[in-house]
């Protein structure tokens, strides 16, 4: 792996765990059925790029299978409450 091809993946992980950092607050406000809707889409889409990176050896499903395993820990934890700070 190239040193420009390293940073391009360090830079879309940092941008993919800023996104999951301060979309979490707005993931709390939606419908619960539209948040199982979208952490069941966001498996399946990571899982099917993890078998097309796997076969066909194409990085661009590497991205879309980081993606999808953000989009699926992004929604996880819907249900959760908000912790208030003292």
């Amino acid at each position: 792996m190239s040193m420009e091809s390293f940073f391009l993946v360090a830079v879309i992980f940092i941008a993919f765990m800023l996104i999951y950092r301060y979309l979490d607050r707005w993931v709390s406000q939606l419908p619960a059925e539209t948040v199982k809707i979208i952490n069941r889409v966001g498996f399946w889409f990571a899982l099917l790029s993890g078998i097309l990176w796997y076969i066909l050896k194409d990085p661009i499903y590497m991205f879309l299978t980081l993606a999808g395993v953000v989009v699926y820990f992004l929604f996880y934890n819907y249900d959760k409450e908000e912790k208030k700070e003292d």
